[in-house]
């Protein structure tokens, strides 16, 4: 999964029940569904991956995150953003329950803990600074 290559990948992540929207995790598939019951019309989009509510916080970071932060900490440029109509799951996808367990908190913390469990185990050198 190395983003190396210069290209950019395209994921989504579907939370809660969405009438109108699917999601197949094996096809890489979201359909929309517009229309009323008489008449639909199914509109279907590809993406490089397709997660659906049931995946967990660590699959979701290993599957996405844990590859192009390989990427970053071996000198290439990476951007992660989320994007998406307020209360579809942006705010816990990025950072989860961070007061709770290890396993719900979201990439952002487990992208720095990745990190800097990385330069630890390279016995990479960094130091504490405090900034006001």
């Amino acid at each position: 999964n190395s983003h190396r290559n210069g290209t950019m990948s395209n994921q989504i992540r579907l939370r809660g029940t969405l009438p109108v929207a699917t999601a197949s995790t094996q096809d890489k598939l979201v359909t929309v569904i517009k229309g009323s019951e008489g008449r639909q019309i199914r509109t279907s989009f590809s993406f490089d991956n397709a997660f659906t509510a049931s995946l967990n916080q660590g699959d979701l970071f290993n599957t996405t995150l844990r590859p192009a932060i390989q990427d970053v900490l071996d000198g290439f440029e990476s951007t992660v953003f989320a994007y998406g109509q307020t209360g579809t799951g942006k705010t816990y996808t990025m950072e989860g329950d961070i007061s709770g367990s290890f396993e719900e908190m979201g990439i952002i913390p487990r992208s720095v803990h990745a990190i800097f469990g990385r330069l630890e185990a390279n016995h990479a050198g960094y130091h504490d600074s405090i900034v006001s």
